[in-house]
């Protein structure tokens, strides 16, 4: 995630339907797909270092089976990216409409 974040934030990608934010709100308009992207970015940023301590972390409990690990990780992960697709996307959205400001 972290690796994904970065060309996110600095704005390297231009408007595509393969990687980042995919809406009508980012396709349409260059002036929404960057700042959106680059918000969406920081997010994954941050929620991938957020998952990095939190793997490390969980590994140290000695009584996880791998079995539940592996679960507790994918149901994070998950919920994660839902979050984070949600925010962007009323993000995208407010920006589209003219609402976000400078947030």
């Amino acid at each position: 995630m972290v690796g994904l974040a970065v060309p996110m934030i600095r704005e390297k990608v231009p408007p595509n339907s393969w990687y980042r934010l995919r809406i009508d709100a980012t396709l349409d308009n260059p002036d929404v797909w960057y700042p959106a992207n680059a918000f969406v970015g920081r997010l994954l940023l941050i929620y991938g270092l957020i998952t990095i301590v939190a793997s490390i972390l969980l590994a140290q409990i000695q009584s996880i089976s791998d079995d539940v690990y592996a679960i507790i990780m994918s149901a994070y992960m998950v919920v994660g990216i839902i979050v984070i697709g949600v925010f962007g996307i009323h993000y995208a959205k407010g920006l589209a409409q003219g609402t976000n400001g400078d947030t």
